[in-house]
């Protein structure tokens, strides 16, 4: 996985909507595998390539491409930047600060975020290295993250998959088979207030510091105690 948020750096609607056009063609193209406009080695010889070449020759490794929208893209410092304001979905808010964290601005918010997931890690990181490209004098990354890990369970014939501190994580993750939990939690209804987001979801993205080398030397007894599940089993303490 490759995670990236771009600050829309356009005061233009017209120029938001046409990067957002471009976008979406130059996910399709992707996803499908193929290389953008007239390839890596072709186009005009005195000119950039119209793709940066390094997924060159690799399949399309079930690459998928999401989009989001961050609160900032509706209204900013009280500032209805694009004439977004009221298409703002209630739901739609800023994760709050939480006991603990620390968080660095630096990699805090985005106007707007892409997630590329893929097979290969080389054809995640081409999908956003190009699509950064794209964006050039209409948005700017701001901050990205990578990322792996065995694939979700999804179906209820999958083990929930473990985390980096050994212990099972997302054991009440919604299943697809689950069609009416699935309905009414991650896709959201027209009915819910902006009948644009019908179909869409919304996403949590934290990042999340794991001191291993102190984790590593904890017992068994603490570790299980601090999560609050048997390393094993999974099952919660209770």
């Amino acid at each position: 996985m490759h995670f990236a948020a771009f600050d829309v750096t356009t005061s233009s609607r017209d120029e938001l909507i046409a990067l957002l056009r471009r976008w979406t063609e130059a996910a399709a193209t992707l996803m499908a595998g193929s290389e953008l406009g007239s390839g890596a080695a072709g186009g005009a010889y005195a000119a950039p390539p119209d793709d940066t070449g390094e997924a060159l020759d690799l399949p399309a490794s079930g690459l998928t491409i999401t989009f989001e929208f961050g609160t900032t893209l509706f209204e900013k410092d009280g500032e209805d930047r694009f004439g977004l304001r009221n298409k703002r979905p209630e739901q739609l808010m800023d994760l709050p600060k939480f006991a603990g964290d620390t968080l660095d601005p630096t990699f805090v918010g985005g106007d707007l975020c892409i997630q590329a997931c893929a097979d290969d890690p080389q054809v995640a990181v081409h999908a956003i290295r190009n699509l950064s490209r794209i964006a050039f004098g209409a948005a700017a990354i701001t901050w990205s993250q990578l990322g792996f890990g065995r694939t979700s369970s999804t179906t209820s014939d999958q083990v929930t998959p473990r985390n980096f501190m050994g212990f099972k994580d997302g054991t009440h993750n919604l299943r697809a088979e689950q069609s009416d939990l699935v309905s009414k939690w991650l896709w959201a209804q027209a009915a819910d207030g902006q009948e644009w987001m019908a179909g869409g979801s919304y996403l949590v993205a934290r990042r999340i510091r794991i001191l291993a080398e102190i984790w590593d030397r904890t017992s068994l007894g603490e570790q299980e105690a601090l999560v609050g599940r048997a390393k094993g089993s999974g099952a919660p303490w209770l």
